[in-house]
């Protein structure tokens, strides 16, 4: 079955630029045409604790921010270590370690 969407989550520390980039990745998929649907979760903290954006984007027609990701890119170690579990052979990651 040929996949046709695209589910891209980015995670970091809250104050890094997580929402910031996940909003501008998902204005620039609905600029191309494309339906977009989103997730976010904040930090409770006003600055730091975990904070993740997930953008699903596709051609077709889509209902939920979706369960699984394609491509994770973390900023931190604590991003990877949160999402580490949930990476299925075929995923990209995106992670520089220190």
């Amino acid at each position: 079955m040929e996949k046709k969407d695209l589910i891209i989550r980015i995670a970091g520390q809250g104050g890094e630029g997580v929402i910031s980039i996940g909003d501008f990745i998902a204005a620039a998929c609905a600029r191309a045409g494309q339906e977009v649907t989103t997730y976010k979760t904040f930090p409770a903290e006003i600055k730091g604790g975990y904070a993740m954006y997930q953008v699903r984007t596709s051609l077709d027609r889509i209902f939920n921010p979706g369960d699984a990701f394609d491509i994770l890119c973390a900023f931190n170690g604590e991003a990877f270590t949160k999402n580490q579990h949930l990476l299925v052979p075929g995923t990209a990651v995106v992670y520089e370690r220190p």
